[in-house]
Formats: C-alpha cells, sequence, structure tokens
C-alpha cells in the first residue's frame, strides 16, 4: 500500500502518555507506580544516629535508577531516627525489578575510653574523648558506608580530643566525613550531606551532627545535621548534635524516600510515513 511516499504496511501512532510523578513517603507502608511507569528514580534515606557526647552520623543516602514493569506495587519502610546512644534505623523500598537499603547513623561516641568511639553506620558518629590527658586527638569516630555499598552511602564520623580541652568529633555525612576536634577545646563539624534536586528543587540530605567542646561547637552539616544540644532534623536522616558531657543526648532525624517516575510520550513504533512527518513538523511538533 502507498503510505505517503513509503511502501508498506500503515503505522499505528499510539497516543497514550503519562506525567512525570514524584512522591515523597515519610511513612512506612504500600506504593504503586502509575500504569504506563517504565522507568523510576529512587532516592532512599535511612534515619540518622542519636547523641551520646560525641555527634550522630547521617542515615545512609542512595540514589538509584532503574527500568521496572508497570503499575508495579512496592513496600516501603521508613526508618527512624536514632535515640540517645543508638543507631539510626534502616530505610528500604522493595518490589519486583527493584530493592533498595539504607543503613541507619552511627551513633556518637560517649565520654568515656572503653566506649569512646563513634559507632560504624551509613555514616559513622563522631567520637568522644578517651581516658588519656595529653590534649591530643582521641577516639576515633565511627565507619562509615557500613555495611558497604556502590556509590558509598556515607562518610566516617570525625575524631573526638582528649582532656584537657576535650571535645568531640562531627557526624559523618553523605556527602562529607565528619571533622576531627580542630583545636583544644573545639568539637568538629558534621559532615554535609548529600545534594539532590528529585524533589523538583535542589535540597541536602543525610548531614551529620555537630560535636560539642569546652570553649566552643562544631555546627550540624547541611541536610538536616544537629547542632550541639538538639536532635537532628525530621525526614532528612540527619545526625544528631553532641548532647553535653553530663549526660544529656539528643535524637537522630529520621529518614524519607522520594520516587520520581518519568514521564511516558505518545510514541510510533515502526516506520513513519512522509505525510506523518510533514504534519508533525509543519505543526512545530517533531522532535527528531
Amino acid at each position: 500500500m502507498a503510505n505517503g511516499g513509503i511502501i508498506g504496511p500503515v503505522v499505528e501512532i499510539s497516543t497514550e502518555s503519562q506525567a512525570e510523578l514524584i512522591t515523597s513517603k515519610t511513612s512506612s507502608g504500600c506504593f504503586t507506580t502509575q500504569p504506563l511507569t517504565q522507568s523510576v528514580t529512587v532516592l532512599v534515606v535511612a534515619g540518622g544516629g542519636g547523641s551520646s557526647y560525641g555527634a550522630g552520623g547521617a542515615g545512609g543516602v542512595r540514589i538509584v535508577c532503574s527500568p521496572i514493569s508497570a503499575a508495579t506495587p512496592f513496600t516501603v519502610t521508613i526508618g527512624a531516627g536514632g535515640g540517645a546512644s543508638a543507631n539510626g534505623n534502616d530505610s528500604s523500598i522493595s518490589g519486583t525489578g527493584l530493592s533498595v537499603t539504607s543503613n541507619g547513623g552511627g551513633y556518637g561516641g560517649a565520654p568515656d575510653g572503653n566506649i569512646g568511639p563513634g559507632n560504624p553506620g551509613g555514616s559513622g558518629g563522631g567520637g568522644g574523648h578517651g581516658p588519656n590527658s595529653d590534649g591530643q586527638l582521641g577516639p576515633n569516630g565511627g565507619t562509615g558506608n557500613s555495611p558497604p555499598t556502590s556509590p558509598p552511602q556515607g562518610n566516617d564520623g570525625g575524631r573526638g580530643r582528649n582532656q584537657p580541652g576535650y571535645a568531640a568529633g562531627g557526624g559523618g555525612g553523605a556527602g562529607a566525613v565528619g571533622s576531627n576536634s580542630p583545636s583544644s577545646g573545639v568539637g568538629g563539624n558534621g559532615g554535609i550531606g548529600l545534594e539532590s534536586s528529585i524533589s523538583g528543587s535542589p535540597a541536602y540530605y543525610g548531614g551529620g551532627g555537630g560535636g560539642a567542646g569546652e570553649t566552643g561547637n562544631g555546627t550540624g552539616g547541611l541536610g538536616g545535621g544537629g547542632n550541639v544540644d538538639s536532635n537532628g532534623t525530621a525526614n532528612t536522616g540527619g545526625g544528631a548534635g553532641s548532647g553535653n558531657y553530663f549526660g544529656t543526648r539528643y535524637s537522630g532525624g529520621s529518614g524519607i524516600i522520594i520516587i520520581k517516575e518519568a514521564a511516558v510520550l505518545p510514541s510510533a513504533p515502526g516506520v513513519w510515513s512522509l505525510s506523518e512527518v510533514y504534519n508533525y513538523k509543519k505543526a512545530g511538533n517533531w522532535t527528531g
């Protein structure tokens, strides 16, 4: 059959389309993609670690793109922030063709020689101070990206400082390590979080908490990291800011999962006829 200049079968043009959809989940439950969805990008942020004297590490942050089948159901789990001296909880999304888990942030180290180091986690907690009296850097921060993922979901916490002039290390962030105590009596800053525009505008997720010091405090990292004597920000996975030496402790921020379903545009599989190309071009709708 003549087909506008091409010999062959008439091509049926699909007119089905679907707009991009962005869904933010801040509580656990179920989620099903739209009927025409063919691919998704997901941001999975775990709960931030709680503080002791050392600051809490941020919850792990992972961004994954994946093709999926249309109308796929998923189970979504949002990790709560860790309480005093407790790791944050994992966040996850799981369904056919896609399963992603981010791990909770590590809690900050206590002001004690036996448990002074920060705890490992998505990002590691900041170190407290050890039993020595040399004024040097003391216990290590916790190991980040624990358990390991690729790309890494977080970073290490910073080191605390021994007496005199004791100070706490900053919690690790999803985008950078927590800072060591920079000098006598001064706490380390929390690591910066990871920036993403998946929600439609730039934002940071997974900032580490700020470390306390006798004479100066570190600050929480961008992405919900708590300043000294404050909790991590909810739905960012931020680590808790350092508690004071006398026992006050704080909680990490809860996690979040954001799912972006890519738009589906009308398509015409097979061969385009010359008349169809001409009409689309004339109307200004031909894209390639």
